[in-house]
């Protein structure tokens, strides 16, 4: 049976002429790959653009390339005279002797461009004209009309050897076999795999907008608390959107001209509410102050400055890193004063820090469970990290796969870094500064060189909002450094090997890191390869 493109069926059952064909030829020998309804872009003689179709196209290790076209109709006729092919009555067709003539002539030119193994090899491509209903010839065909190349219905009764005998007519002494390799060449020309669809880029754009939407949705909560006139507490693990809302709390607020003081874990944390913020409206300082926890001794001091403005909204992230001293002061200040309002933020889903943020501020108390920030598969991967007291939705959004990747040398980890960068800006499109590496730990400067060796078209450069990031920079940092913060696509090296036991500590550092993505997350876990299995196995 020969080897047919479509393989299961005619591409168009609808024609009977053709479908009748179709079966026949699938009878041939299965050296034969048969191709059919096939459409070729040539150019002629003066580079104009010409498009050329064909019913059958056979190619056959030794004989060469058949054209074959079908024409299904009960009626034709040729008139010499005028040089005029007619279907029927009355509608005029090109000759498809002509056509195919042509065709014949311009495919090995279009191969041998595609091709270079077909370069110097002088190949066999002839045609032949199909009439399946037919059975009489009145009259004399034209010389170029060849009968040599004409299949009535009744060829058609025995049809392979009939074939044989068109390629025999077409053989020329200089023409030389294709061989299996170069037919499979053609046929992976022919019958390509494609698939269009966005650019990951694209997708992460996409992705941001949805991102935008759903981190509006959670908005709504805030409405009116304010109003309540005592702290409130907005709690929920990593993904559900708290430094988000604080900083929508603290746009809308700065729109009414009210006097937030902004408290948070760190200055990259600082620098990343400032730039967030001022990406979204004028900032007047006289109106806005960010502090860390770091710098939380100098409250008192700017509220006593502020004792003149209407309203002080105090807006506190990752509060359950902050000192419980100093989050009674905080505390004292708002009872002392009436136009202070505290909104805070917090994650204690893992319990791994308590600074009796209830027992200071009595607050009015919200949870999100909603996880809008990362993907379903995202959230899987650090979910196990979360308190299973802690009741949380899982995310709405969908993207990419968390892909797991194991290294057991620096240089084995470099290729895969680099491989993967490379894919994702050079295939994908995707925007450098979307693209951030996390350390467990800080990494050896002979790594920072050696990946910004590897990617040396890309700019390498340790994450810092107190700069601006240029679109060609990929960035780095620490998973430590790197808490509350957060990129679109995030490659999370893990440079220990695996402990025998899972400290607080490590938990800890795994769910920050496992939670920074939004939309794509690569896992480099390093094997240790001291634990060799043929020694394990001499054990037993």
């Amino acid at each position: 049976m020969a080897k047919m493109f479509p393989p299961n069926a005619p591409s168009n059952p609808n024609l009977h002429g053709e479908s009748q064909v179709y079966n026949l030829l699938a009878k041939l020998d299965d050296d034969f790959y048969i191709f059919q309804d096939r459409y070729w872009i040539f150019s002629n003689k003066y580079g104009s653009r010409m498009e050329k179709e064909t019913d059958f196209l056979l190619v056959h290790p030794e004989k060469g390339l058949l054209i074959i076209e079908v024409k299904g109709g009960t009626h034709f006729s040729y008139d010499g005279k005028h040089d005029k092919w007619k279907s029927g009555d009355k509608i005029s067709y090109q000759n498809p002797y002509k056509k195919q003539l042509a065709n014949s002539k311009q495919l090995p030119v279009f191969l041998k461009k595609r091709i270079p193994s077909l370069k110097n090899i002088w190949l066999t491509c002839g045609y032949a004209i199909c009439f399946p209903h037919i059975d009489i010839l009145d009259g004399n065909l034209a010389p170029f009309m060849e009968k040599e190349v004409t299949l009535f219905r009744n060829d058609l009764k025995d049809l392979s050897p009939k074939i044989d005998e068109i390629y025999s007519h077409y053989n020329n002494y200089r023409n030389s076999c294709l061989g299996n390799n170069i037919v499979e060449e053609i046929k992976n020309l022919i019958t390509p795999s494609s698939e269009f669809r966005k650019s990951l880029s694209a997708e992460i754009e996409d992705e941001k907008e949805m991102i935008i939407r759903l981190t509006k949705e959670q908005q709504e909560i805030l409405d009116g608390f304010y109003r309540a006139n005592i702290p409130i507490v907005i709690e929920g693990p990593a993904g559900t959107g708290k430094t988000q809302l604080a900083i929508f709390q603290a746009i809308s607020d700065l729109k009414y001209d009210k006097f937030v003081l902004l408290i948070t874990n760190s200055q990259e944390s600082k620098n990343y509410l400032y730039n967030e913020i001022s990406l979204n409206i004028n900032i007047r300082n006289d109106y806005l102050k960010i502090l860390t926890i770091n710098e939380i001794n100098l409250v008192q001091k700017i509220i006593e400055q502020k004792n003149d403005v209407e309203e002080i909204h105090i807006i506190i992230d990752e509060a359950q890193q902050s000192d419980g001293k100093l989050l009674r002061e905080i505390a004292d200040y708002s009872e002392e004063l009436t136009n202070i309002s505290i909104l805070i933020f917090k994650d204690d889903s893992q319990k791994t820090n308590e600074n009796n943020i209830q027992e200071i501020f009595k607050p009015f108390n919200y949870s999100l469970q909603k996880v809008i920030r990362n993907t379903v598969e995202i959230f899987d991967s650090y979910k196990e990290y979360i308190s299973p007291n802690y009741r949380v939705k899982q995310p709405v959004r969908t993207f990419k796969e968390v892909i797991t990747n194991n290294f057991t040398t620096d240089k084995e980890l470099i290729e895969l870094i680099k491989n993967k960068v490379l894919m994702m800006t050079e295939n994908e499109k995707v925007k450098s500064n979307n693209i951030t590496i996390l350390f467990s730990k800080q990494p050896p400067k002979e790594i920072i060189k050696s990946i910004q060796l590897s990617i040396c078209d890309l700019s390498f450069k340790k994450f810092s909002l107190a700069n601006p990031i240029h679109d060609n920079t990929i960035t780095w940092s620490t998973i430590y450094d790197f808490q509350g913060l957060e990129n679109h696509i995030i490659l999370l090296v893990e440079l220990e090997t695996e402990p025998i036991s899972e400290t607080l500590h490590i938990r800890r550092l795994r769910y920050i890191g496992r939670s920074r993505a939004c939309s794509i997350l690569y896992i480099f876990l390093k094997k240790d390869t001291s634990l060799d299995i043929n020694t394990i196995a001499d054990i037993f």
